[in-house]
């Protein structure tokens, strides 16, 4: 099951061969978590409210490869988030989107933060 995911994170057949060992064995140690949360008869409760009153700008990223079932997550929490909260898609990159398109994301992510996510 571990193994499964990692090839959907990270959007490829190869992706678990690819991983350093260190990276296999943290998604090994916390496969347990993995396990309980997809045999859930449901997502945890997204607490809404919470999220629609923070007094900060938000900015979510997710990459552009990311799978359907992965997405259905940000779009609720887009939902709740208040106004003015921002999405950006990752270029070239899949729901695990650091390592693949690090680049892209940090610019984004230095001009939320230079701007404190306004209009960016």
């Amino acid at each position: 099951a571990t193994v499964q995911l990692v090839k959907a994170v990270f959007g490829h057949a190869a992706a678990w061969d690819q991983l350093a060992p260190e990276a296999q064995q943290r998604f090994l140690d916390n496969q347990g978590a993995w396990i309980a949360l997809a045999r859930a008869p449901q997502l945890p409760p997204t607490p809404c409210d919470a999220l629609g009153s923070l007094p900060m700008p938000v900015l979510v990223i997710e990459g552009a490869n990311t799978v359907p079932g992965f997405r259905v997550t940000n779009d609720r929490l887009m939902q709740c988030l208040p106004p003015g909260a921002q999405r950006y898609v990752v270029p070239d990159a899949p729901h695990l989107w650091y390592p693949a398109n690090p680049g892209a994301a940090s610019r984004r992510l230095l001009e939320f933060i230079s701007g404190a996510g306004a209009g960016a």
